[in-house]
Parts: structure tokens; C-alpha cells; sequence
């Protein structure tokens, strides 16, 4: 993403006063660290806290480490995760993790560890093994991984952490407005989230606060937030729109990606939206004429 863009992504905030958190994700984001930097004396300056994720390369030494997390705090950077997992350590030591965390510690910027892990993969208790002492204060993540992309091209089926059934669980992520660089915006930085039936707009036609305004008012992303892409996923073969499904996924954002991924079976959705839509405005109509009604009678 051009520095000038996200740097105008963070100036349109102003008009969105329920945003007060920006996240730096990637890709590798510490591939371009100096505009890292920019971004986070930016957005500082505006009152936001910033976050950034990395898988923590650069840690190549106590004082290289040292270094960059001085002027990461400086900058005003609140939080700094790192990714680091049995796939991650094929390319960055875990020697580097400790680093960051150790340097954490001494210039008083946090530091938080995520972990996207299989059946066979490497879990907290390695994790903890690892590091030891170095983990005290700090937050560990574990997610598990789905089959998106490589790990679906690469690892059985067998090693993901999957459920039978449909997922029933809501959306609980469906309130952030994701910008990649294209400037496309998403509702989530899930890699379900970005699909195009699920896209808000893009950055370089519609302001921000217009396509925030876009997001609360979306039926379709208000009903996916509440119920879930499983109810979604229910209603559908239950009217013999889609055919069955997996029998069994690892998470909501699974389902999410199964449905939204696959034209079809998106337009399928559309279909049901539209429906539903339109038995809520005449459960609306009925209520109000009701309510009209009944104030008629009570003048009487």
C-alpha cells in the first residue's frame, strides 16, 4: 500500500469517531519499517493506538532488536504481535521471538504472540518449553489453522482442528473496516472476509466514513454478524438452494470462507437475503399498522 494512502486512510478516521484502533498486517509489514514508522507517528498524533504484526525477521540480534523496538515506541506503536508457529519457524528461529519479547520488556511496549496451529503442528506447551521465562507477561494466542491456500494444498485433512456439523456461533468480527492495497475495504481481515460478495467499497471512490456509514447499514452484513454464516448455511438446504455441505469445519470463518468463496453458492445467499429483507419490512408494516390501530381505538 502507498505510505500517502494509508496515511489518508488514518486522516478520514476523524469522521468515524467509533474507531480508535488501527492494525498494521501483512504480508511481512517490517519489509517497508520506515513507513511503519510514519504510520505510527501518524496515526499517534490523531489519539489512535496502533498495532502491528510481524513474524519478527529482523530480530537478528540483541541490538538490531533493541533498536527497532526503541523507535517502534517512540513512534507510538501500543502493540507489536508476533507469528510464530511450527510453519513460521521454518524461516524464522524462535531464538528471534525471544529477542523481541526480551527487548519488550525493557523499552515497555508490549508484546503478544500468535499461534496458528494443527492436530500435528506445535502447540502452547512447546511454545512454553521454547521460551520459558520470556512468556512472563505476555499474551499467547492459539488459532486454528483452516484450510485456505497452501495449507489445504499441503497438509491432510486429517490435521485440521475441524467440528462436525455447521458452525452455529455468530460473526464476532464483522465491525472492522479491513483496506487492502487495492484500497478495496472488508469487514473483517479474516481470509474469509475477503471475498467479493463481502467487499464495502473501495477507498479511491468512497470515503471511508461513507463506507463505515455503508457497513451499519447493510442488512445482509448486520444478519451475518448476528447469526452467523451457519444459519446462512441452514436456511440454504433447507430450501435446496446449495447441496449439503462438509460434514465438518474448524471454525465459523471456515464456513464463512465456504460460502462466500464459491459464486454459486454466494448468489444463492443473495437470494436468501433478499427474502429475508423483505419478510422483516412487512413485519415492520404489520407492526406499525397494528400500533396505528390500536391508537385508533384507544381515541375511541
Amino acid at each position: 500500500m502507498p505510505l500517502g494512502m494509508a496515511l489518508s486512510c488514518i486522516d478520514q478516521l476523524k469522521k468515524i469517531p467509533t474507531i480508535g484502533k488501527i492494525g498494521l498486517t501483512g504480508g511481512e509489514p517490517f519489509l517497508l519499517y520506515p513507513e511503519v514508522l510514519e504510520i505510527c507517528r501518524h496515526a499517534s498524533c490523531k489519539g489512535l493506538i496502533v498495532s502491528c504484526i510481524t513474524n519478527g525477521y529482523w530480530a537478528r540480534s540483541e541490538e538490531e532488536t533493541l533498536a527497532k523496538m526503541r523507535e517502534l515506541r517512540a513512534a507510538g506503536l501500543a502493540t507489536l504481535y508476533v507469528s510464530t508457529d511450527t510453519f513460521h519457524q521454518a524461516f524464522v528461529p524462535v531464538e528471534s521471538v525471544r529477542r523481541i519479547l526480551r527487548a519488550g520488556r525493557r523499552v515497555g511496549l508490549f508484546v503478544g504472540v500468535y499461534m496458528d496451529v494443527t492436530r500435528q503442528s506445535m502447540r502452547l506447551p512447546d511454545l512454553f518449553e521454547a521460551l520459558k521465562e520470556e512468556m512472563v507477561e505476555s499474551a499467547i494466542f492459539e488459532s486454528p489453522l483452516f484450510p485456505v491456500g497452501r495449507a489445504q494444498e499441503t497438509l491432510d485433512a486429517e490435521d485440521f482442528f475441524t467440528r462436525p456439523g455447521i458452525p452455529a456461533e455468530p460473526c464476532l468480527r464483522m465491525n472492522d473496516l479491513f483496506v487492502v492495497p487495492s484500497g478495496d475495504v472488508y469487514p473483517c481481515c479474516s481470509a474469509a472476509g475477503m471475498q467479493p460478495p463481502l467487499r464495502l467499497g473501495n477507498v479511491h471512490e468512497t470515503p471511508l466514513a461513507q463506507i463505515a456509514a455503508r457497513l451499519q447499514r447493510s442488512f445482509f452484513h448486520r444478519l451475518l454478524a448476528q447469526r452467523g454464516p451457519g444459519w446462512f448455511a441452514q436456511a440454504l438446504i433447507e430450501r435446496e438452494l446449495i447441496p449439503s455441505l462438509q460434514p465438518a469445519y474448524v471454525h465459523a470463518c471456515h464456513l464463512c470462507y465456504d460460502l462466500f468463496s464459491r459464486p454459486e453458492w454466494a448468489a444463492a445467499v443473495a437470494t436468501l437475503v433478499e427474502e429475508e429483507e423483505i419478510r422483516r419490512a412487512r413485519r415492520l408494516l404489520e407492526a406499525a399498522l397494528l400500533s396505528q390501530t390500536e391508537a385508533t381505538h384507544a381515541a375511541e
